[in-house]
């Protein structure tokens, strides 16, 4: 708060998640790059689960939460694109 944040009453957090889970899928085809995150509560912090590029999902975990499937189910199921990373210039 002392740097300007704005204020949020506790019980407004869990449907703010769940709004925000919604907007997630459709989110991808107004972002050239989409990273999703997992930091289900394991110890071991956050991990990288799925990657979208222009809207086409091109890098996944091989085992992933549930509530990713519940989100892009169809889009898991199918083959996964792999994009060529560009090589750095020298």
């Amino acid at each position: 708060m002392s740097y300007g944040g704005q204020s949020v009453p506790l019980k407004a957090i869990p449907e703010s998640y769940k709004e925000s889970l919604k907007s997630l899928p459709e989110s991808r085809e107004h972002a050239d790059d989409v990273l999703v995150y997992d930091n289900t509560a394991d110890g071991k912090g956050h991990r990288l689960v799925a990657r979208f590029i222009a809207g086409e999902l091109v890098k996944t975990t091989h085992s992933f939460p549930e509530w990713l499937r519940s989100l892009f189910g169809p889009d898991l199921n199918g083959d996964v694109k792999q994009r060529e990373r560009p090589s750095p210039g020298r």
